[in-house]
């Protein structure tokens, strides 16, 4: 009896090795699936990505001296775009809402008109929205000014900023 005793429990060890679970396929599968997700991410990340500067801290108050480039500032308010420079705001141009809509195609030739006139014209454009402007008016405002109905880049550097009352 002592042998068959013996005998059995090396049966039941050995049925309980055999029935443990390989997990090194599932993580095969786990580590290819991590690394998809990852390369995903990185390539969605990319495509929503919008340079722009943030606001220089310091003030440049001052002067106007004639050297310094001029910087055009484009105002995203709930009538509409208004087109400023910084030097003494004499310039300024304003471009109403089609009704309910935003006429980028207007913002967009206006910008380079300005681009090709003016040459000591700074390659950073300034784009302030009121707080009331929704972000989806505000990206829509960066693509009209990054390029030209024909194609030549207008602004590719945008600082944003947002007007406070």
């Amino acid at each position: 009896m002592a042998r068959g005793g013996r005998r059995a429990r090396k049966h039941e060890e050995h049925s309980v090795a055999e029935s443990e679970l390989n997990l090194v396929p599932y993580l095969d599968i786990m580590m290819n699936l991590v690394m998809f997700m990852l390369l995903t991410f990185q390539v969605t990340a990319e495509l929503k990505v919008i340079n722009f500067n943030p606001p220089a801290s310091g003030g440049g108050g001052g002067g106007g001296a004639t050297d310094e480039p001029l910087r055009l500032t484009v105002l995203v308010s709930s009538g509409g775009f208004q087109l400023t420079t910084t030097t003494d705001g004499a310039g300024s141009e304003a471009i109403p809402m089609k009704g309910a809509e935003w006429d980028y195609p207007e913002l967009t030739k206006r910008l380079a008109r300005v681009h090709g006139e003016v040459p000591n014209l700074d390659p950073n454009l300034v784009v302030v929205a009121e707080p009331d402007v929704t972000y989806d008016i505000v990206v829509n405002t960066l693509d009209a000014a990054r390029t030209a109905p024909d194609g030549t880049e207008l602004f590719p550097n945008v600082t944003l900023g947002l007007a406070v009352e």
